[in-house]
């Protein structure tokens, strides 16, 4: 039982993927129960934030907001529109929020090692970010392309880490690991695409404050565009939002398979998620359920 004889210096590596990200709570919660502990994290995109609530303890704040998710609450925090030159969410209410749920430190104070993964929007690069503030280093991890603004960090201009590591395997063994247990939840093998709910998640999420819709739609009414085309699509069927993620989407699945191949984890935990969409949060239950069975069933293999 390589994960109970106390030798071994393991690793979890937490991966991305917005709301089939939930899915990490479910597969800690299980790696807890059957006694697994790890000495380092290391996270990106959603997994960030998981893992900055496992380094600092706070991984029950954690599954508890997760379990009490609704749309309408998911809504008030991420939609924060705006018609921005780099984004279309600022991220105050993210910061907002996670500020509810993670530390005020720096990451070096935390009770476990932690680094979570951003891009260089640049070179396309993999940022590690091991120093600094906790909730700076996860707002970097969770920029989406196009939807968050993204950091500025130093020199360089810093977007969501599944872009360019999506499980970062690698990274977990740079820091020590000799034994990696890997939740990757960004896979599509398992479940088919189902991003064409992804426009009336986004409707509903607009419908939610009148206000944000009405000054939305005015400020790119002047481009010749509406809103409802823009959620929504034309021709094609797909909206802005359904492209952005659908592709990004594609993207990290390929190099998650490539960044597997390369450095192959030694427990690697797949939930059957991949029906949830991008950005809906209202099926955390889902997320949740799928992440818990998917990591029993690998430990029981394991054992």
């Amino acid at each position: 039982m390589p994960l109970r004889n106390g030798n071994k210096k393991i690793g979890l590596v937490l991966g991305s993927g917005r709301a089939r990200g939930l899915a990490h709570v479910g597969a800690v919660k299980a790696l807890i129960e059957y006694g697994v502990r790890p000495s380092v994290i290391v996270g990106t995109s959603f997994g960030a934030i998981v893992g900055a609530a496992i380094a600092s303890g706070r991984f029950g704040i954690l599954d508890f907001t997760a379990r009490n998710v609704d749309l309408a609450r998911a809504v008030g925090v991420f939609f924060e529109f705006g018609v921005h030159r780099d984004g279309l969410i600022k991220g105050k209410r993210v910061m907002d929020f996670l500020g509810q749920i993670l530390p005020d430190c720096s990451i070096e104070e935390l009770p476990i090692p932690f680094a979570v993964l951003a891009t260089d929007i640049e070179t396309g690069e993999p940022v590690v970010i091991d120093k600094g503030k906790v909730l700076q280093a996860v707002r970097a991890s969770i920029s989406i392309p196009g939807v968050f603004t993204p950091v500025r960090r130093g020199k360089r201009i810093l977007v969501d880490g599944g872009i360019s590591s999506p499980v970062p395997v690698s990274t977990a063994m740079a820091k020590g690991a000799d034994f990696v247990v890997a939740i990757n939840v960004d896979n599509s093998l398992k479940c088919p695409y189902q991003t064409r709910r992804l426009p009336s998640v986004i409707s509903k999420a607009v419908d939610f404050t009148a206000k944000i819709k009405s000054e939305l739609s005015e400020k790119i009414a002047h481009k010749g565009a509406s809103l409802d085309g823009l959620l929504s699509g034309y021709e094609s069927g797909y909206g802005f939002f359904d492209i952005l993620m659908k592709t990004t989407r594609i993207c990290e699945d390929r190099i998650a398979r490539e960044e597997l191949l390369s450095h192959p984890a030694d427990l690697l935990i797949e939930p059957a998620v991949g029906d949830i969409p991008t950005l809906d949060f209202a099926r955390s239950d889902d997320a949740i359920q799928a992440g818990y069975d998917a990591a029993v069933e690998a430990l029981e293999k394991l054992y």
